[in-house]
């Protein structure tokens, strides 16, 4: 008989993850991570990793440093970076780290300008071997800092330490992010971390109906196959997990029920019935998640403002300066995409305007993403701050 945890999945490997204890001798561990599952899935989509985690590539890390590991909100990026870390530290035999999110590392910087403590701030990132800074992004539009991770990371580097940086995306793409800093980042590797592909999403829903047969919770393997099947694309392991969770605990509080059909040679299950009543239970899951991640107009309005720098009364008001009718036009066309709301309720929104200057708006925006380099990466922040994808 064959069962969910039989079938083949092909080219996938699973990883163990590391914890971020690293012991008495280091240092700044501010990075916290979810281990969403026991093991790390690396499918087709994440080559680059799995040949990072190779035992003879492992051993030269160093000498790529720094690496950049990027990608979306969720993909699991912190994670990564640890498990490499930790992995780098035994090969080379130290225990000699610190990890921090740029942000802190900013945030300590300024308060060692303040208290002039310059030298033992130095001393304390100069002399490791390995400097892991969490969420580059964090550090954008504070140039002083920046330049000062820039000095710390030739320092590492001249003493062959290993840097690895995350970042949502390559630094010369991330919008307040100096080009020397961003140039000298992109001198190492660069390891991009796709969300999960569906072989990997396959392996994962095996993972989690081994996990559910040891709570002897039985669904019919073909429930879990069109699960896996509506696996909305780019999503994060956290989320595969969440909704595999909710479709259990449906079928904990109303079990679908066996049908039976009558025949010449007497009575058997109706399977049909049975496939249709899941595949309507996964429906509804995902609608309700589909509602429950939808951002509001306001919240789109927000994020536009902080990632343009135009005040929010003014994208709402009634200026045609260009800069502010670019920025209010992706506004429109990232509601109308993502909110799932009409045309009249994005204009209402936006100083009163009629659902027909909205179209237009939106049109035109739309032509000008396709030539207009700045334009898409603003968009692309303004759908990271909303943790949205585009």
């Amino acid at each position: 008989m064959q069962t969910i945890q039989s079938l083949p999945v092909e080219n996938v490997v699973s990883i163990a993850l590391e914890t971020v204890q690293f012991g008495a001798k280091s240092r700044n561990c501010t990075v916290t991570y979810d281990q969403v599952l026991p093991e790390f899935l690396i499918g087709t989509e994440n080559q680059l990793l799995l040949d990072a985690l190779e035992a003879e590539q492992l051993s030269q890390l160093a000498e790529v440093s720094p690496v950049v590991i990027y990608g979306p909100n969720g993909v699991g990026k912190t994670a990564v970076a640890i498990t490499l870390v930790r992995r780098w530290m035994r090969v080379v035999d130290t225990t000699k780290t610190i990890q921090i999110a740029a942000v802190d590392f900013a945030r300590q910087f300024a308060t060692a300008i303040a208290s002039d403590d310059m030298n033992r701030f130095r001393e304390n990132f100069r002399t490791v071997d390995t400097l892991l800074v969490d969420s580059l992004e964090g550090i954008v539009g504070k140039f002083a800092a920046q330049d000062e991770l820039l000095n710390t990371l030739d320092t590492l580097r001249e003493l062959g330490g290993l840097v690895i940086v995350t970042s949502v995306d390559l630094p010369q793409n991330l919008r307040g992010i100096k080009k020397a800093l961003a140039s000298r980042l992109t001198h190492g590797a660069s390891i991009p971390i796709a969300f999960p592909a569906a072989n990997t999403c396959q392996m994962a829903v095996q993972q989690l109906a081994r996990e559910a047969g040891r709570r002897s919770l039985k669904i019919p393997v073909k429930a879990y196959e069109t699960f896996t099947a509506k696996i909305p694309k780019n999503v994060s392991m956290a989320t595969i997990r969440g909704l595999f969770h909710e479709f259990m605990q449906a079928n904990l509080i109303e079990p679908v029920k066996a049908k039976k059909t009558s025949t010449e040679s007497g009575e058997t299950l109706d399977d049909e019935a049975m496939d249709a009543a899941y595949d309507a239970r996964i429906d509804q899951i995902l609608e309700t998640r589909d509602q429950q991640i939808k951002p509001s107009i306001a919240a789109v309005a927000r994020a536009v403002a902080k990632q343009s720098g135009v005040p929010l009364v003014e994208l709402r008001g009634q200026s045609r300066k260009s800069h502010l009718v670019r920025a209010r036009s992706l506004a429109a066309l990232v509601c109308r995409r993502k909110c799932g709301k009409s045309l009249a309720k994005i204009g209402e929104y936006f100083g009163g305007r009629d659902h027909t200057t909205v179209l237009h708006a939106i049109r035109k925006t739309e032509q000008q993403l396709f030539s207009d380099q700045s334009l898409r990466r603003l968009q692309d922040e303004v759908l990271r701050e909303l943790n949205c994808v585009n």
